[in-house]
């Protein structure tokens, strides 16, 4: 029974090798006030139907996400949804962003209708990332 447990073990450690990392770390997060108003003074802007955009281009670190939703957009579940969903987009695209970038989203009026997949596709529309 145990040669059974470590076969499997060995097989599922193989083949996480080739598997793509989606998770979303501290290390690729804005986390302090500091980073966030950096980002606000010297960022591009760029505006989509559901997100706004200041990007920011810092060199050969990670590419890090910020997420900022003021109150005005709606009450506590709306404004978790919405960094939810950006989140879940962010990590699924984060492998096709260029390597040093300091992004902070806001929603615009209409993201309270947004898809995960809607926001995905504005993330590479205004970032102008290729499929």
């Amino acid at each position: 029974m145990a040669e059974k447990s470590s076969t499997a073990v060995a097989v599922k450690d193989a083949s996480n090798s080739h598997v793509p990392r989606f998770s979303f770390p501290k290390a690729i997060r804005l986390r302090k006030r500091g980073q966030y108003q950096h980002v606000a003074r010297s960022a591009k802007r760029l505006a989509g139907r559901w997100i706004a955009i200041d990007a920011l281009s810092k060199g050969q670190y990670p590419t890090r996400l910020g997420i900022l939703v003021t109150k005005k957009f709606g009450d506590a579940v709306e404004r978790n949804r919405f960094k939810r969903i950006v989140r879940e987009a962010f990590r699924l695209i984060r492998h096709t962003l260029p390597e040093g970038l300091d992004i902070v989203v806001k929603p615009r009026t209409d993201s309270l209708k947004a898809t995960t997949q809607d926001i995905q596709d504005e993330f590479m529309k205004l970032l102008r990332i290729k499929n």
